[in-house]
């Protein structure tokens, strides 16, 4: 995991504001916010972590949303093949990352749509990925 994406993930579990070149992560009063380029790409609040691409399926997004599933011991890992995202669970088949967002964030966090949620308790997708 680079220096800077598990900064990054130091910040979002101990509450901890930081900026590391072109990542940031705020401490709000109900959610914590990563930012990749002032892109919002991952909260956590109330015990979810909220993940998602921005519009932006890079080399260094996928990154920092697979340090952040590392960190938080979730057997998922973001992969990629012919410019698609897939969202794989440890022993499973990839499924397109797309196809596993949630609507919408209903926990206060700031207009956060188009997310995949999961519950950090469990370990798990809290809703499941939609099959082709």
């Amino acid at each position: 995991m680079k220096q800077v994406t598990a900064e990054m993930c130091f910040a979002m579990e101990h509450n901890v504001s930081i900026r590391k070149g072109n990542t940031a992560v705020q401490i709000g009063s109900t959610a914590n916010y990563a930012y990749l380029h002032g892109n919002l790409i991952a909260a956590i609040a109330h015990n979810r972590l909220y993940l998602r691409s921005a519009g932006w399926e890079t080399v260094t997004t996928k990154d920092r949303l697979n340090g952040l599933l590392e960190w938080f011991q979730l057997p998922y890992r973001i992969i990629q093949g012919n410019f698609i995202w897939y969202l794989v669970e440890k022993g499973g088949d990839p499924v397109t990352f797309e196809k596993c967002y949630s609507q919408e964030a209903s926990e206060g966090l700031n207009t956060f749509s188009r997310f995949v949620e999961f519950n950090l308790s469990t370990l798990k997708l809290i809703e499941p990925c939609k099959k082709p």
